[in-house]
């Protein structure tokens, strides 16, 4: 399973630094997908489960669902730790089906029905398991991210883009690709929603650039290159361009101009 069809959601469970932190991740922004259920943690001495719930129940019991369900959660902890990894059983509330192989081949564990939950039981200490590709920066930007959409979750396409945008800038890797593939959308998508929004990507990755010049600028000392990274410019030369032909000046000249006007007056 590829986590990068969680959208963003996926980039985050990849540059948290544990499990603990990608099931935690996983249980707070799950809502952003599906109202539809709910999960969560819970320890008990040396074991611990991650369970799901379902919140909209239909009108008749699907065990498909919750099955498909704990299937997924399996593929996302595999993916984080190496297709080896096998959680120590599997619960289902659900009746046993007539023959069980299937199951137990999919989870390569012990798998056991009419249970009170539905989800994946394995030791306690495996949620301190690092994960190898935690990157504590980029962890935050996505966060920063999927917690502006928990704030905002009727923002118009336009919007999410620009939070994204924000979030990405500073990786180097933002990109009308990687903003749709985290939306959970594919580019031509995501152009069709910002011209009935009357907004392109490159304008939105413009006016984010202007908004964030300008605070760079006026409110720390941060030297020119660490604005270009920040920036998501490819080098110094490149940000001093863009600089110069969207306010007419360099960069410099207007740093000096501005924080002057914003200086105290004594």
């Amino acid at each position: 399973m590829r986590l990068s069809i969680l959208g963003p959601i996926g980039l985050l469970l990849q540059e948290v630094p544990t499990v603990r932190r990608a099931l935690a991740s996983l249980t707070r922004y799950s809502r952003l997908h599906t109202d539809a259920l709910a999960l969560g943690i819970e320890e008990d001495g040396e074991t611990a489960i991650f369970r799901e719930e379902r919140i909209i129940q239909a009108r008749r019991p699907a065990p498909q669902a919750s099955q498909l369900t704990v299937g997924a959660l399996h593929r996302i902890l595999c993916s984080l730790l190496g297709a080896a990894w096998k959680p120590e059983r599997v619960c289902s509330s659900h009746a046993p089906p007539a023959i069980t192989v299937a199951h137990v081949r999919f989870f390569g564990c012990p798998v056991d029905f009419r249970c009170d939950v539905n989800g994946l039981v394995c030791a306690a200490k495996a949620l301190d398991t690092r994960l190898p590709k935690g990157d504590p920066v980029m962890a935050r930007y996505a966060q920063q991210y999927l917690d502006s959409i928990l704030e905002q979750p009727h923002a118009t396409t336009a919007e999410k883009v620009r939070q994204f945008v924000r979030a990405l800038l500073p990786s180097g890797r933002c990109s009308i690709e990687q903003v749709a593939q985290h939306l959970g959308m594919d580019r031509r998508t995501v152009h069709r929603h910002l011209a009935g929004d009357k907004e392109t990507f490159s304008s939105i990755v413009d006016a984010v650039r202007v908004e964030l010049a300008t605070c760079y600028l006026t409110t720390t000392d941060r030297p020119l290159a660490e604005v270009a990274d920040l920036l998501g410019f490819s080098g110094l030369s490149a940000l001093l361009q863009w600089f110069s032909g969207r306010f007419d000046c360099s960069a410099s000249a207007w740093r000096a101009a501005n924080r002057c006007r914003m200086a105290p007056a004594r």
